[in-house]
């Protein structure tokens, strides 16, 4: 509960605006979170009939994007949890 707590105060930090001691722009990373979004929404509908066809899964590139790159998501992870903003 306290890991929770703590990642709950620090994503209402990040909706701060961004303060001068930070190395980098908030709002660059939420650009760059909502883009990294869009485009696997966007990579995953286009390869519905792919997969329906050569593997018979829909959603199996999807599957594989998601557990092939947990060094991002862990990523994105620790940068909200870890940040003194």
């Amino acid at each position: 509960m306290e890991l929770l707590g703590r990642i709950k105060q620090s994503c209402a930090r990040w909706t701060t605006l961004t303060p001068s001691s930070l190395l980098y722009d908030r709002a660059l990373v939420w650009l760059f979170i909502v883009l990294l979004c869009i485009g696997f929404i966007m990579v995953t509908s286009a390869s519905i009939p792919v997969g329906t066809r050569l593997f018979n899964d829909p959603f199996y590139f999807c599957q594989t994007r998601c557990i092939l790159c947990p060094d991002l998501n862990g990523g994105l992870l620790l940068l909200f949890a870890s940040t003194d903003g």
